[in-house]
């Protein structure tokens, strides 16, 4: 059984266990964060432009404003924390986006929620490169 923690490692976290590999009844106690990582693209449609980029500053201001870790790439922009805490920041986008003026908002969200091991975005970045150099 592995210990860990639901809160992305915060000091008042919530200890889980979390059952996991293992050799007959020896336990292991490991620190297994809670940490989702998700992928997300926002396209506001019927605002009279092609052009989204103050959409996309408005949705980096409600991610900031969230306090979640982000980074903002070309196509979609990736967050992690707490899948609990990104999945609210959902739909405080899109109140954003209609704010502006956008009449429909489509959103395309992929998760990456693993419990069996600490993953983080850096860290996945991180793992490929390392095999890149090792080829």
């Amino acid at each position: 059984m592995w210990i860990g923690c639901n809160s992305g490692g915060d000091a008042g976290a919530t200890p889980v266990a979390v059952r996991g590999p293992g050799r007959g009844r020896r336990r292991r106690l490991r620190e297994v964060v809670g940490m989702a990582i998700m992928a997300i693209s926002v396209t506001p449609i019927g605002t009279g432009s092609p052009s989204v980029g103050r959409y996309v500053a408005e949705a980096i201001r409600v991610i900031e404003a969230s306090g979640l870790r982000y980074e903002l790439r070309a196509m979609h922009t990736e967050m992690e924390g707490e899948l609990a805490a990104l999945l609210v920041v959902v739909p405080r986008i899109h109140e954003a986006c209609f704010a502006l003026g956008a009449s429909r908002v489509s959103t395309v969200i992929k998760i990456d929620d693993r419990r069996d091991a600490p993953s983080s975005i850096a860290s996945k970045v991180r793992s490929v490169q390392q095999r890149r150099s090792r080829a």
